[in-house]
């Protein structure tokens, strides 16, 4: 039951986000698709925008513990 709720929570609210986020990104889209190689290169950096940010965050803990601080 507790997923359940949880779909019917999150399922609208990212069909919301999507809506906007696809609003906002229509009056480039013309440019995109005169152009492939700005989409193939945009969709890496929404990727790691958007993802697990699980790695950055050990690669900054290597990091502090490499220079000694924090």
């Amino acid at each position: 039951m507790k997923y359940l709720s949880l779909f019917l929570v999150v399922l609208p609210i990212g069909y919301l986000l999507l809506e906007r986020f696809l609003v906002f990104i229509e009056p480039y889209m013309d440019y995109l698709n005169e152009n492939p190689l700005w989409g193939l290169l945009a969709w890496p950096l929404v990727v790691l925008a958007l993802g697990d940010w699980g790695w950055k965050r050990k690669l900054v803990a290597a990091y502090h513990r490499r220079n000694g601080s924090a």
